[in-house]
């Protein structure tokens, strides 16, 4: 039948349920679904939903597997499982593992934060507040979008493996590496391109006022720019190959305003 739990900010329901006193975990069997109330602040609100569910008060953590999604602080999160561990008071997010079919909408506002992240596994570490989103690390198909300058169409970068680092507003990306098959893609806007660079490694940094700016790809980097042609002119590409690139941009990733092409260019 219908139950029914609450402890402190934490409230939640579902069908039928299991009591453990000793491992002190409640598990809701079907249809469960957990809130969180906001803090005194008014913030850290969240709403979730799964098939099945588990409060574990010892070891401090709630699980939500089969379906799992979650929405709070303007970001949609979804896995097949979610566990999120928190402080010893409960009151503070520590991580947060998503795993398989991992998938993160709407992580922040502006240029330089992230509109999506998506891979098989991510796991996000956050501030001791419990609020602030600090590095996100996607495994198994990492990709990430970054908006584009407004409302123009956004920025991708995928790879197999890939660790992001934020700014203290838990928005900015200031950091971020990927590994294998790397892959940006930066659309054409009215003075530029499209352009594609590949490779197999690749790191990027930036300040927390701007957000990525500073780009270095390894690993026989390739270099694509294709020009659409117009009429009575035919679609054409320029390639560039070399050692290592090194681009620099306007703030969020933004177009490229610097390509230094290094060691056996062709």
């Amino acid at each position: 039948g219908a139950v029914q739990f609450s402890r402190e900010r934490m409230k939640g329901s579902g069908t039928g349920a299991t009591y453990d006193q000793e491992g002190q975990v409640l598990w809701l069997l079907k249809d469960a679904r957990i809130s969180i109330a906001p803090d005194a602040e008014g913030q850290g609100a969240a709403e979730g939903s799964a098939e099945t569910a588990g409060f574990a008060r010892a070891e401090h953590y709630v699980r939500m597997t089969a379906n799992a999604k979650i929405d709070g602080d303007g970001r949609h999160t979804e896995a097949d499982d979610i566990t999120i561990q928190l402080s010893e008071d409960e009151m503070r997010v520590q991580t947060v593992q998503l795993r398989g079919n991992s998938r993160i909408t709407g992580t922040g506002t502006g240029n330089t934060a992230t509109q999506n992240m998506a891979s098989r596994d991510i796991d996000l570490t956050y501030a001791p507040d419990g609020k602030v989103l600090q590095q996100a690390k996607l495994m198994e198909g990492a990709s990430v979008q970054l908006p584009g300058p407004s409302g123009a169409p956004g920025r991708q970068i995928a790879s197999r493996n890939m660790i992001i680092g934020m700014a203290p507003d838990g928005s900015t990306v200031t950091a971020l590496d990927a590994t294998e098959q790397v892959q940006v893609d930066l659309p054409a806007a009215p003075d530029s391109p499209a352009r594609r660079i590949t490779s197999a490694a690749l790191t990027a940094t930036g300040p927390a006022s701007a957000g990525l700016q500073n780009a270095t790809f390894t690993g026989n980097p390739e270099f694509r720019e294709t020009h659409p042609g117009g009429r009575g002119t035919q679609p054409s590409e320029r390639v560039a190959r070399s050692q290592r690139i090194i681009v620099e941009t306007k703030p969020g990733f933004g177009d490229i305003e610097q390509a230094d092409f290094r060691g056996n260019v062709r």
